[in-house]
């Protein structure tokens, strides 16, 4: 081959057909598995794997939290839950109650206890201001509330659970106890509000038991000691 000949293959022309040559040449032939492109479903993997773990943890720590049975916190968080908002209130000079309510012969796994929490989410939305307690009874902490307006207030959880439980033949009592400008434990709250509902199961005339404190006679105690 000429010299001139040597020239004219590596004209401008001829590169750029060689070019566009070994590109449609690389479209027709993808790169092999065994080129980088292979290492991008390994990220993709990666981060489906954090992605598939992420609910998990949630509902993990979901369940902690709340009962997987009733949705409402469990009975170990009520005292713990109690102490913060008697701090709270004291702080802020308010005054909270705690309503205990029991349905006798009831357990949590009853096909009605879906429709009883329903109710008592629809009348305080707070989840974590609603618990199990004990076998058949449910305790619920309402902010700002004296035991005065506990007790008219536990007069439309009654007629609403009496509604509900009455196809059953069940029936609800409901005990409270209010800090009622006292300071004092989770531990004293509960007892006192567990008295209430224990007398009410009891009670013929009244399914509704608050107990009262003679705040005077309180606030002399706490002077003279």
């Amino acid at each position: 081959m000429t010299e001139a000949e040597n020239n004219e293959d590596t004209t401008p022309e001829n590169r750029e057909s060689e070019a566009a040559a070994a590109a449609q040449a690389q479209l027709e032939y993808p790169a092999s598995d065994d080129t980088d492109v292979a290492d991008e479903p390994a990220e993709t993997n990666g981060e489906a794997a954090g992605n598939q773990f992420l609910p998990q943890n949630e509902e993990n720590e979901a369940k902690d939290t709340f009962s997987p049975v009733t949705g409402l916190s469990w009975e170990s968080q009520l005292k713990p839950r109690l102490e913060t908002e008697l701090v709270r209130t004291a702080s802020l000079e308010q005054d909270i109650s705690l309503l205990l309510i029991k349905i006798p012969n009831l357990t949590f796994t009853d096909s009605i206890t879906k429709e009883i929490t329903a109710y008592l989410l629809k009348e305080l939305p707070f989840r974590d201001k609603l618990f199990e307690y004990k076998d058949n009874s449910f305790a619920m902490i309402k902010g700002e509330t004296s035991i005065e307006e506990a007790e008219e207030y536990a007069e439309t959880l009654h007629s609403g659970l009496t509604a509900i439980l009455s196809p059953m033949k069940k029936d609800c009592c409901i005990g409270i106890s209010s800090r009622s400008t006292r300071m004092l434990t989770a531990e004293r709250l509960i007892m006192e509000a567990d008295e209430a509902v224990n007398h009410a199961e009891h009670e013929t005339t009244s399914k509704i038991i608050g107990f009262h404190v003679d705040v005077e006679k309180y606030r002399q105690f706490i002077k003279n000691s």
